[in-house]
């Protein structure tokens, strides 16, 4: 499993809890889908905490659940998950601007027009 420090801190940023978002950064590095009890042994959550979660992130879309053979496999949606980020993003810029008119502040009109020309370009999130 990889580092997930900087994913969760994204997913943070983006309004996810410390506990959903340590779920969806495993989900998100993981090469599979993934059960319970696999979630459980890499979060150390137990089974009905992990649960609670899951359908947590079930409801907000940002996880599918297969079930086969009576078991629930769990993976992340990964362009839900990028659309967010563009949202956020968006907003964010949105927020620069209106800083920018109500202070004069150059800098927050130029990280505004940079987010907008990275989104635009597509260079931030690889797809």
């Amino acid at each position: 499993m990889y580092s997930v420090k900087g994913l969760i801190t994204l997913l943070n940023t983006i309004g996810l809890k410390p506990n959903t978002a340590r779920i969806m950064a495993i989900l998100v590095t993981s090469n599979k889908a993934l059960t319970l009890r696999e979630i459980c042994e890499a979060t150390g959550y137990t089974k009905s905490r992990a649960s609670e979660l899951m359908k947590l992130l079930e409801a907000s879309g940002l996880i599918e659940v297969n079930i086969v053979k009576k078991r629930a496999y769990y993976k992340a949606k990964i362009d839900e998950l990028v659309k967010r980020v563009e949202r956020h993003l968006e907003k964010l810029a949105e927020a620069l601007e209106a800083a920018h008119h109500e202070s004069g502040i150059r800098d927050f009109i130029e990280i505004a027009s940079n987010i907008k020309v990275t989104r635009k370009g597509g260079g931030f999130i690889d797809k």
